[in-house]
């Protein structure tokens, strides 16, 4: 594909911070036994690399960041961002 000739091609690490080292995997027993007897009103979307995957009572990272999703995700943005 041909970029507009206004538009310079770079990688994204030299434009972006990359978060994925403070990633933390849970798995779905360990996210099953801390979300049980929680309500809804106290989880927060768990997501994996194609998307929301379950829920979680926690969060890494406070703050609006750009999720990018990996092993072929598909490219369906997420309800909450405005296009």
């Amino acid at each position: 594909m041909e970029l507009p000739n206004s538009w310079i091609e770079v990688k994204l690490g030299d434009i972006a911070e990359i978060l994925d080292s403070k990633r933390i995997p849970v798995n779905s027993t360990e996210r099953n036994s801390r979300i049980s007897g929680k309500k809804i009103t106290e989880l927060f979307p768990y997501y994996g690399a194609t998307g929301e995957v379950g829920k979680i009572d926690n969060f890494i990272l406070d703050g609006q960041y750009l999720l990018i999703g990996e092993d072929g995700a598909p490219d369906i943005p997420h309800p909450a961002f405005k296009i």
